[in-house]
Parts: structure tokens; sequence; C-alpha cells
């Protein structure tokens, strides 16, 4: 369940904050034995992302991008981590170039948060 998932996630926080691996090594690793792969692509973009380490949550999130470009979470996190940067011009372009993305709650209202930030 939702504990277990909770638990893996705080499991390889820990384990990528011990050894800081190569992220491009995990997303190699990913796509050559990940069955869900743009959903743990997504997760670690997350993780990295905790570990205040945007550049490689970003490189994690647009891999699962490249897999599936309608996957609102993956837009939502993409955007997300940009605005967390402070690049919400970048943010805002890229969620511009989605039709009908408004229709997300959520998106729509980060896409609002990030137009007050500009």
């Amino acid at each position: 369940g939702n504990v277990d998932f909770e638990r893996n996630l705080e499991r390889l926080r820990d384990l990528i904050a011990e050894s800081e691996p190569d992220c491009e090594r995990i997303v190699s690793i990913i796509l050559k034995h990940g069955i869900h792969k743009a959903k743990l692509l997504n997760i670690m973009g997350i993780v990295y992302y905790q570990l205040n380490d945007f550049n490689s949550s970003l490189m994690l999130l647009k891999e699962a991008f490249k897999l599936d470009e309608e996957n609102t979470d993956t837009i939502y996190n993409i955007a997300y981590v940009l605005h967390k940067a402070n690049e919400n011009v970048l943010a805002l372009d890229f969620l511009n170039g989605f039709n009908g993305i408004e229709n997300d709650t959520e998106i729509y209202l980060l896409k609002r948060q990030i137009e007050e930030a500009i």
C-alpha cells in the first residue's frame, strides 16, 4: 500500500544522499530494467528535488516526459521544479505548450502561481 511506497521512497532518498549515484546511470538502469519507466523516472525526479538537486531532478523528469508527453504528473513536476528553481518564464513557456491543460486543476493552480511570481 501507500505506507510501503513512502517507506521505499525514504530508503531511496537515504541511499542517494549517502552514495550520490550518477544520475545518468540511474536513467540508464530505469530505461533498461524498469517496468513503469515514466513513473519511476518521475519518482526519482521528486527524490532529487527533495535533495535540492534541481538539475538531476529535471534530467530525470525530462526523460519521463520523452516516454510519455501527455502524462500530467510529469508535466506538473517539470513546471513545479522549474518554478522552485526560479525559472518561472521557462516553466510558463513549458506549460503554455500544451492545449487544454487548464482542465487539470493542479496544473491550472500551479500556472496561476507561476504567473503571479513573474
